[in-house]
């Protein structure tokens, strides 16, 4: 059955009254962006909207236009913006997390190795994990950790209430390399030990919010990626596939962006 506003098998989830789509946060185009998050990223909206994004908070819904974000790159204004995301971070009660694990997709992948630091390089968690599954030979290749290394440590569920401990009442939230591989890896964790759904909650509620230093890396050097229609992303420089170590190298390439010390080429 047709529904007027609404295109069966497409992103568009109803027709704003300006005549421009309408969507979620998780059903929009890439390519789109907020104002706000155009801002963040070093980015000036500076034409017409392309459409509008709804979300609900508190119960109340709300709206904000949505631009284009391959029409408005400007890599120096991108590059102020970096320095001052890590600024402000390093002098924020914010924490720095990486996890290690079994593989890359996010949904299947469990936890073999859990840290996290605070701005001050603190070490407030860093532990195995028992992924209680095998860990393939091509993951340990990269982070040399192997089924014998995990026997005995703990299982995620018993780590939770750590990795909690670390993370929540942080009004900075906390920041993660790669956000969008650590996040939802952690709410597919939590979902398989305490239910379908529940990730999600947690990660709204005990996370004031996820920043990703991968983005603010790929800010700061200003290199446009035309197919991804985005900034360029660069591995982390100076990681050593441990969950700790990552976390340090974090840390030090936030004191790199915020005092605009940029790396040499060949480690970005």
């Amino acid at each position: 059955m047709s529904v007027p506003g609404v295109i069966s098998g497409s992103m568009i989830i109803s027709s704003d009254p300006s005549g421009l789509p309408r969507y979620t946060f998780k059903s929009r185009p890439a390519h789109l962006r907020t104002r706000k998050e155009l801002t963040d990223e070093g980015l000036q909206a500076s034409g017409p909207a392309a459409g509008v994004v709804e979300w609900r908070t508190g119960g109340v819904l709300k709206t904000a236009w949505l631009f284009p974000a391959d029409g408005y790159r400007d890599p120096e204004r991108a590059r102020r913006e970096a320095i001052r995301w890590a600024d402000r971070l390093l002098y924020s009660d914010a924490v720095i997390l990486d996890t290690e694990t079994t593989g890359l997709d996010t949904s299947t992948s469990r936890v073999v190795q859990i840290a996290a630091i605070d701005m001050r390089g603190e070490v407030l968690l860093d532990t195995l994990v028992d992924p209680g599954v095998p860990i393939p030979p091509e993951t340990t290749a990269l982070h040399g950790i192997t089924d014998d290394t995990v026997a005995g440590a703990p299982p995620f569920a018993k780590v939770l209430p750590a990795v909690t401990k670390a993370l929540a009442g942080r009004r900075r939230g906390v920041v993660v390399y790669n956000r969008d591989y650590d996040r939802p890896l952690l709410i597919a964790e939590i979902d398989r030990v305490r239910g379908e759904g529940t990730g999600v909650t947690w990660a709204k509620q005990q996370v004031a919010a996820w920043r990703c230093a991968m983005g603010a890396w790929s800010r700061y050097q200003g290199e446009w990626d035309d197919e991804l229609g985005d900034w360029r992303r660069h591995r982390l420089p100076a990681g050593d596939h441990t969950a700790l170590g990552d976390c340090r190298a974090t840390l030090a390439l936030l004191q790199r962006i915020a005092t605009d010390d940029p790396l040499p080429e060949d480690t970005a």
